[in-house]
């Protein structure tokens, strides 16, 4: 994350940062968002960080750099393209617009979502500060036991009033596109295995090159990598092999309209596919499921008959 965040805030001038978040309880903890504020020398905010959590599991980020003015004054104010899925009930569509009172002296952010010149959402966060004694902190944990407990299950109250009593529209979660969504889903154990049997085709290719970006960020070059120009394919999500292995060409047509890949060169990064070696099953591949709707033959990616 620090490699992305250099490109819009200069790290070497940040010279203290305040985390506004939530406490763990009993080792756990789900914060919808923790923000950072970033002071350089003089006192001045360089940058305000969102670090967003949504309840797939998922974690996107939000750089926020104080480019008006001088960035040294309260209400400090930012807009940001909406780029992460949050809510079922809300598109991908919009901006934010977030409020940040000096936070040196009190707890005061806002953020108001907007799309089409409607305003969508508003949310303010309030709070004076109180010294943190052990004192304090014991009564804080009195006075509210299981805070961090509820945070969950009021978001699926809240959730489940609108769409029960509200009849907002049920939106599915779009598969990540930005960069600045640092975790993704993890894949799961038929999705590694899909993973595998395709990883293991891919190694056998002896032309070309192409180089495959996972979801987590690891890079896997295969074929010669002295070979020129090379593919670039990016997965964005575990479903792509699956979805390839189970529909081979049909499969790779259909995980690229779920933006569950992309490249910039789609005939290079098919021919490279293409050249990989004869059509396969998964019975040749030795897969230990091949009964059933499992027998169904599966090939590589080649011309549509």
């Amino acid at each position: 994350m620090t490699a992305r965040l250099v490109k819009q805030v200069d790290i070497e001038a940040i010279e203290r940062i305040v985390m506004v978040t939530s406490p763990r309880l009993l080792g756990y903890v789900f914060n919808p968002v923790t923000f950072y504020y970033c002071f350089d020398r003089s006192g001045g905010l360089l940058a305000t960080v969102a670090e967003v959590n949504n309840t797939y599991g998922e974690k996107h980020v939000y750089t926020l750099p104080a480019t008006n003015g001088n960035g040294h004054g309260f209400p400090a104010q930012f807009q940001a393209e909406k780029a992460f899925h949050v809510s079922p009930y809300n598109t991908m569509g919009g901006h934010y617009d977030f409020t940040f009172g000096d936070i040196r002296r009190e707890l005061d952010i806002c953020l108001d979502l907007h799309r089409d010149g409607e305003h969508i959402l508003k949310a303010h966060l309030q709070g004076n500060a109180r010294s943190l004694t052990p004192w304090s902190h014991l009564k804080t944990m009195v006075k509210n036991p299981f805070m961090p407990l509820l945070t969950i299950p009021r978001i699926y109250w809240e959730a489940l009033k609108l769409r029960f009593k509200r009849k907002l529209t049920f939106h599915d979660k779009p598969v990540p596109s930005s960069p600045m969504t640092i975790r993704r889903l993890p894949a799961t154990r038929i999705q590694k295995y899909f993973q595998g049997l395709i990883q293991k085709r891919l190694a056998k290719a002896d032309q070309g090159s192409l180089r495959v970006t996972l979801p987590d960020g690891q890079t896997v070059v295969y074929g010669k990598s002295e070979d020129a120009p090379q593919v670039h394919l990016r997965v964005n999500d575990y479903r792509f092999f699956s979805r390839v292995a189970l529909g081979a060409d049909i499969g790779l047509g259909e995980a690229f309209m779920y933006d569950e890949w992309d490249t910039d060169d789609i005939p290079g990064c098919w021919a490279f596919l293409s050249r990989t070696g004869p059509r396969w099953t998964m019975e040749t591949l030795k897969a230990p499921c091949c009964s059933g709707f499992w027998n169904t033959c599966v090939s590589w990616p080649g011309p549509t008959h």
